[in-house]
């Protein structure tokens, strides 16, 4: 067997177990990603082809995205961002590895793939069936519950760091011991070798902090679309954004009417009615009928006689009226 043959063999080899420890599980469904926000030029890879990133695309595993210079994109691993969102900044390639939901309202799976650039991640809470990895090709950063970032250089080296909670890095090539990450550190890891955790620096922490408010000021997109053209199972879009006095998706019931509504927008309102309709435009009034004489009896007076034509005038004095 010639070198080339062994070398085929051996990533084949590593590609299925990969995919075996990997892959999810029969008890797990698989994930999706809702695309919640795009800024400037953004591509994704679906199958073999690559398109455009828009807002309110979903996106399964083994997607692919890419950032230009000036681009960036927000994602969401659930339709509300509650589980998880994720913000790849500029000049960035990452690859949706796993992405699965087992049988618990927190289950879930998440493996993201990071080959360059800079990841900044908010993620819920774990129950102890989930996990949460970025991969680089350096590293594999590991959370429980916090907002972290992870950046890759066009080195190859490995940044991570947390804003809030704690992270968890091993070097992939050599592993050793789990190096914890406290809220406000950072550590690095160079040709390999992962450095002790060390207190973050105030302009790191700085435009950390102004991208972390960026993140959870985008709301969910109201119209999903998947460019394979599949659904997820569930999706509630949120509710409409400033009305009612609330703010955005705040308090506002379509029900909270005040009085009956009015004519559809473009339609003048009926005019007020008073009494009975009248008769057809261009039609004459029906004569008023007289009221029908009442029986005489008791309760009540007697009805008044019908009115009589006016009597002829009376003949002057020693004159016969002529018929």
């Amino acid at each position: 067997m010639s070198g080339l043959q062994k070398r085929v063999l051996v990533c084949l080899l590593f590609f299925t177990v990969g995919l075996c420890l990997g892959g999810t599980s029969f008890s797990q469904e698989p994930g999706w990603v809702i695309v919640a926000d795009v800024q400037g030029n953004v591509q994704v890879k679906v199958g073999d082809s690559w398109q455009p990133l828009q807002t309110g695309m979903i996106l399964h595993e083994r997607d692919q995205i890419e950032t230009d210079p000036n681009g960036s994109t927000i994602l969401f691993l659930d339709g509300s961002g509650k589980a998880g969102r994720i913000l790849l900044q500029e000049k960035g390639f990452l690859a949706l590895g796993i992405l699965s939901t087992g049988p618990g309202a927190n289950d879930r799976t998440t493996r993201l793939d990071l080959a360059i650039g800079q990841v900044l991640i908010h993620s819920e809470k774990l129950s102890d069936d989930s996990s949460f990895e970025v991969k680089t090709p350096t590293a594999t950063v590991g959370v429980r519950g916090t907002i972290f970032f992870v950046g890759v250089s066009s080195r190859g080296d490995t940044s991570a760091g947390a804003l809030q909670g704690m992270i968890g890095v091993r070097e992939r090539e050599t592993p050793r011991a789990e190096i914890l990450v406290k809220e406000d550190q950072e550590t690095f890891i160079q040709s390999g070798r992962a450095a002790e955790a060390k207190p973050m620096s105030h302009g790191r922490r700085d435009d950390m902090t102004v991208k972390a408010a960026d993140l959870f000021n985008i709301q969910p997109p109201a119209k999903p679309s998947s460019p394979t053209g599949f659904s997820p199972s569930v999706f509630v879009p949120p509710p409409p954004s400033g009305l009612g006095g609330q703010g955005a998706g705040g308090g506002y019931s379509p029900l909270e009417q005040h009085g009956p509504p009015g004519p559809p927008e473009g339609h003048p309102s009926p005019p007020e009615q008073h009494g009975p309709p009248g008769p057809p435009e261009g039609h004459p009034s029906p004569p008023e009928q007289p009221n029908p004489p009442r029986p005489g009896g008791s309760g009540g007076p007697p009805p008044s006689p019908p009115e009589q034509p006016p009597a002829p005038p009376a003949p002057a004095s020693g004159r016969t009226a002529m018929p």
